[in-house]
């Protein structure tokens, strides 16, 4: 019917008149509905072609999708210094480090140039905060964009080189200003670097100069210290978090490029694996095909000195401008978020089932051993007599295990943790491996035996992952740090230590007694997480 027709019928007078003004209501309602339905599928963006490539694949569900379980609140949550209740408290925990920032990111996106049927596209953060962080052009989607990597310059870092005007271009009109305005921002922490040179493409996409034509969906990755395992899985896991944000599936079907030149590796002979750093394997789970980068030669096994067009492009969020960053004591535990990357993870690459024996027959404890070539400091150089006295004090009680993971493969490094109840060591990027613990399966806990003054890093990490956490409560003196070799005195990570036996036994104590079941049950408190 003509809406004419309904607004004139709208106005007689009879038995049907209430009917008829509701059916023009719930017409006009779908009507509107239909156009902004029409008009949505028509904007070229990336979550419009990510709903058909997911819908080719098994559903994946996520708490933040619409009919899908919402994900299960904090375990333990605390009010803050700025939360006076525990609700508030949570709330804010979902939106700085759990699946609330997936729709908080999205919440923020700008078209930064103008849409037309056929032509390229470019959206970006713009504004918003999360962790104390500004989110501004830390996570982008392009269509028809064009990267000449043989075209590059020094950047604001070392490991890190942008594109100078002309590099980066997308094929738009026009180019809003807020592509700019947020570029001062450091490489680690945005794209605003690389997006302060961008450019309207000229000629119409993709040009007839492309050496390499990539339709696939791809995520462009910046990455931090290769061989540091904390700095390198900033990375990975804000590749894992871009995903969701752009609605593509975790199911391998995606490219990865990483578009950074690192400073670590030393010839052009050296392996990719090595190029990469001792956590390659961490990568393959996302991507069923060859992970290209910008110094690897061959026509199809990298990008190096090539002029490369994206159909699709991610601009992943970069390592640090994720929660992955102290959250300075955000109050809960833990993050589902975080649990279900560690999760997706494990399956992945078939570890899953790896687990400890049970801790009634003995705890397992994996001690982190430091010194060596390439670390020499926060040594325990009484280690041998402290964990002596640890074994005699539970005599068949514990498995007491010193790993050196330099020289292990990733793999082997997750096998070895995954066997452990008690991760334990001085304040370093081993303990990172707190992430693997079979806290499903298991009570286990991480025993930072002294922080150095570097409070929430892996206490925080510890508590997203949903891992019970302990360090050193005794005085700082008790550390011993003058029976060490002092590099920088006024640095306490730059400092080797001879713990106090008594306290470190102490300490020990608390987290066998906890994994066993005999001390601290119930409820955790915040001063452990």
């Amino acid at each position: 019917q003509d809406l004419s027709n309904w607004r004139f019928a709208r106005h007689r007078r009879g038995p049907h008149r209430n009917c008829i003004g509701i059916c023009e209501a719930l017409m006009a309602r779908t009507v509107v509905y239909v156009l902004g339905l029409a008009q949505l599928l028509a904007i070229p963006a990336i979550h419009a072609e990510s709903q058909s490539l997911i819908a080719a694949q098994p559903r994946e569900c996520w708490p933040y999708k619409w009919g899908c379980p919402p994900a299960p609140p904090p375990l333990h949550c605390e009010p803050t210094t700025n939360d006076r209740h525990i609700s508030v408290s949570a709330n804010r925990f979902n939106d700085m480090v759990d699946w609330g920032l997936v729709n908080l990111t999205r919440n923020i996106m700008q078209d930064l140039c103008p849409s037309y049927p056929g032509r390229g596209a470019l959206r970006c953060a713009v504004g918003g905060a999360a962790n104390g962080r500004s989110l501004a052009l830390t996570y982008c989607e392009a269509k028809s964009l064009v990267i000449d990597f043989g075209f590059a310059t020094n950047g604001c870092y070392v490991m890190y080189q942008k594109w100078p005007n002309g590099g980066l271009a997308v094929d738009c009109p026009s180019i809003a200003p807020a592509a700019t305005a947020e570029g001062k921002a450091s490489c680690g922490f945005s794209w605003g670097s690389e997006l302060t040179d961008i450019v309207p493409l000229e000629g119409g996409y993709p040009p007839a100069d492309c050496d390499l034509h990539i339709s696939e969906p791809t995520l462009l990755i910046k990455t931090d210290f290769p061989h540091h395992i904390y700095h390198h899985f900033t990375s990975i896991f804000n590749v894992w978090l871009s995903l969701h944000v752009a609605g593509l599936p975790t199911d391998g079907s995606i490219r990865l490029v990483f578009v950074d030149k690192f400073m670590h590796r030393k010839t052009e002979s050296e392996s990719h694996d090595t190029w990469l750093g001792t956590f390659t394997e961490a990568w393959y789970p996302f991507t069923r095909f060859p992970i290209l980068d910008r110094r690897q030669l061959g026509p199809s096994s990298g990008v190096r000195g090539k002029k490369v067009c994206f159909d699709q492009a991610v601009l992943t969020s970069p390592p640090r401008a994720s929660f992955f960053y102290p959250t300075r004591g955000v109050g809960c535990s833990p993050s589902h978020m975080m649990t279900s990357f560690v999760d997706w993870m494990l399956r992945n690459m078939t570890l899953a089932n790896i687990q400890p024996p049970p801790a009634s027959r003995a705890v397992v404890v994996t001690l982190i051993k430091r010194g060596g070539a390439r670390v020499n400091t926060r040594v325990m150089l009484n280690q041998k007599q402290l964990l002596r006295q640890l074994r005699e004090r539970y005599t068949g009680l514990l498995d007491v295990r010193v790993l050196d993971f330099e020289g292990m493969s990733f793999r082997a490094q997750i096998e070895a943790v995954r066997q452990s109840h008690i991760l334990a060591g001085m304040h370093g990027a081993g303990l990172t491996h707190v992430l693997w613990l079979a806290r499903q399966q298991y009570r286990v806990a991480l025993v930072e035996i002294y922080n150095t003054m570097d409070e929430f890093c892996y206490k925080d990490l510890a508590a997203l992952a949903g891992v019970r956490y302990f360090t050193w409560a005794a005085n700082e003196a008790a550390l011993n740090p003058e029976g060490g070799i002092s590099v920088s005195p006024t640095n306490a990570k730059h400092v080797n230590y001879s713990p106090d036996p008594v306290a470190f036994l102490t300490l020990m104590s608390r987290a066998i007694d906890y994994v066993r079941g005999t001390g601290e049950l119930g409820s955790v408190e915040h001063s452990d997480l």
